[in-house]
């Protein structure tokens, strides 16, 4: 397949990778390309933007993308192997990614984040899918990268466990605690907006409901 390239304009050279920017002649669509510093494509990542770019935005993709050049530099200051790494080499990667290179730096006081819980968090998932990719084309053992989740609850057994009927699910061993934000209040006035807004008095009571108990809409059903 041909592509139509566009330059990024941010280029990192210590990184030894190039994004670039194609557009798919037969769809016209965008695509990202991983290349190395010699313009040849990187080939275990850009089969995974390839297989990103069929239901993912073109914005995701290309987030993935910086994602994954970060993996491939801190593989290359571990002189790891993409293929033989373990849960430890992702924790490394996740607070190095958090603070940067801090083997170098001494200092008594607290190291200052660079890169946000959030930001962090969508590296480690951008990995994980890339090696969930591989490992269903067979390209790295399922055993050796299983160990990057683990079923919910473990450790733990709820009043249900047995009899409620669930999907499995898995979530990662590394993930960082996001902080919440309070998205704030209403205003009197924007509460009386809102109840004027009702047209029926159920409506209008279980807003002045919510607004004063601060229940949550769940709770209002088991009143």
């Amino acid at each position: 397949m041909v592509l139509f390239l566009q330059r990024v304009l941010w280029y990192d050279y210590t990184m030894k990778l190039n994004i670039q920017k194609g557009i798919d002649p037969h769809t016209n669509e965008i695509v990202w390309l991983m290349l190395d510093d010699r313009y040849e494509v990187v080939e275990p990542i850009q089969r995974y933007l390839t297989y990103l770019s069929t239901g993912k935005s073109p914005n995701t993709v290309e987030a993935y993308a910086y994602d994954l050049k970060f993996w491939w530099k801190f593989l290359e200051l571990k002189t790891l192997d993409w293929r033989n790494i373990n849960l430890t080499d992702v924790e490394d990667f996740a607070y190095w990614l958090r603070v940067g290179d801090t083997t170098k730096v001494v200092s008594m006081q607290p190291v200052q984040a660079i890169r946000s819980e959030k930001t962090v968090n969508r590296a480690i998932t951008a990995i994980t899918g890339f090696y969930e990719y591989h490992i269903a084309n067979g390209r790295v053992d399922f055993k050796q990268f299983d160990r990057f989740h683990m079923p919910y609850g473990i450790g733990t057994r709820g009043l249900l466990t047995g009899i409620a009927k669930s999907k499995p699910t898995r979530q990662k061993l590394v993930k960082l605690k996001e902080p919440k934000s309070f998205p704030g209040c209403l205003t009197d006035e924007q509460v009386a907006t809102l109840v004027d807004a009702c047209h029926r008095l159920r409506d209008k009571l279980i807003v002045l409901m919510l607004n004063g108990t601060g229940m949550r809409k769940g709770i209002r059903r088991h009143c």
